[in-house]
């Protein structure tokens, strides 16, 4: 998200040379490149995890940065995606545009197989995140390379991912690791003389459990029924009533008309917020911590062919879409498109992204599809 949008402040200058040049481009296509070599280019982290954190698995990785992914070197009937073991099938997409704005800030994370520590090799686990970044891509790049190796450090996602789910325990354990990334990117930040910060919305499936934790106001939708289920609500500091107490209790101000929050005066420069939960963010986190880093967090049984699949996209996805509307142009596109695949989400993705494009979305746009076929 851009940072006229988010911030009082000028945004730090990423040419889209420079993003199309490492990452993909602005645009996800249906032909990714599967084979081994690309999982194992994806997989390189520039970022050195902490002792305790895993690295990623041979031949699975990690995927950050706009466009780019993780894929895993099974065929589409391995285990990875639930073909023969009795559960959905995963098939994953995602596209995304700089639209209007000057910089590209959103980026994302796919792990096909979220193979934590001790998990249960029958037991089909993925993991996908959108991150929307202000004031630069920095705090959206940098949770996109980390965010989900904090998750996978977790015991509780650990026995979860080995098929043992304790709610209350995972639910502890995914606020936990937004904290500890979100003290990261704070002191990066800090480090670098910044004041960036991202949202964060992400989605964990094993078997037929899935979990998404959210900070901030990119959403969660998932398609029940042809119904739009919205698994999120956007974090505001004025127009959500218990946001705006916390706030106002530690003595912070809010711009009731703008629906922002104004950073502490401490802080490097005065700045002004329109979320009340990001990732990130130093000088809204002290001395007063008036964004919080603590995800709300939702948990649900996925239910045979009902369950079709689940949305994650950025605001700009949503500035033009309601839920119902993307599952409806969402059901359109791969009603078209064939049996479920890979390429069909990438497609139904895009079809996604160059609807909120045309009806005039101000912000850059990411729309990540998980598709959840049924058929055994």
């Amino acid at each position: 998200m851009a940072e006229s949008d988010k911030l009082g402040a000028t945004p730090g200058v990423v040419t889209r040379g420079e993003r199309e040049g490492a990452m993909r481009g602005a645009r996800v296509t249906a032909a990714v490149d599967r084979s081994p070599a690309s999982a194992a280019a994806a997989a390189h982290q520039p970022l050195k995890p902490p002792a305790c954190l895993p690295s990623p698995t041979p031949g699975g990785g990690i995927a950050g940065g706009s466009g780019s992914r993780s894929v895993s070197t099974g065929t589409a009937a391995s285990a990875g995606n639930g073909a023969s073991s009795g559960y959905a099938r995963v098939y994953l997409g995602v596209s995304d545009e700089q639209g209007q704005r000057g910089h590209m800030e959103d980026r994302h994370t796919l792990i096909r197989d979220f193979a934590a520590p001790g998990a249960d090799p029958s037991l089909p686990r993925q993991f996908a995140a959108v991150y929307d970044g202000h004031s630069s891509h920095h705090g959206s790049e940098h949770a996109s390379r980390r965010v989900h190796k904090y998750i996978a450090a977790q015991k509780a996602v650990q026995e979860f991912a080995a098929g043992r789910d304790n709610p209350a325990g995972v639910e502890a354990a995914l606020k936990e690791a937004f904290e500890a990334a979100d003290q990261e990117i704070v002191d990066a930040a800090v480090q670098q003389g910044k004041r960036y910060g991202t949202t964060a919305v992400c989605a964990l499936r094993a078997g037929d459990c899935l979990y998404v934790a959210h900070a901030g106001d990119s959403r969660a939708v998932l398609c029940r029924d042809g119904k739009g289920l919205t698994l999120t609500r956007d974090h505001k500091p004025a127009s959500v009533p218990e946001e705006r107490e916390r706030i106002e209790a530690q003595g912070g101000r809010i711009m009731y008309e703008a629906d922002r929050v104004v950073s502490n005066p401490e802080g490097q420069r005065r700045s002004r917020l329109n979320m009340s939960r990001a990732l990130g963010d130093p000088d809204f986190k002290a001395p007063r911590r008036l964004v919080e880093a603590e995800p709300d967090v939702a948990r649900l049984e996925l239910r045979p062919g009902a369950d079709t699949f689940l949305l994650l996209g950025s605001d700009g996805l949503f500035e033009q879409l309601s839920a119902q509307q993307a599952v409806d142009i969402t059901r359109k596109a791969l009603s078209s498109l064939g049996e479920p695949s890979d390429a069909a989400a990438d497609a139904a993705a895009d079809a996604l992204v160059q609807k909120a494009l045309q009806a005039g979305t101000s912000d850059n746009v990411t729309a990540l599809l998980m598709l959840l076929d049924w058929q055994r």
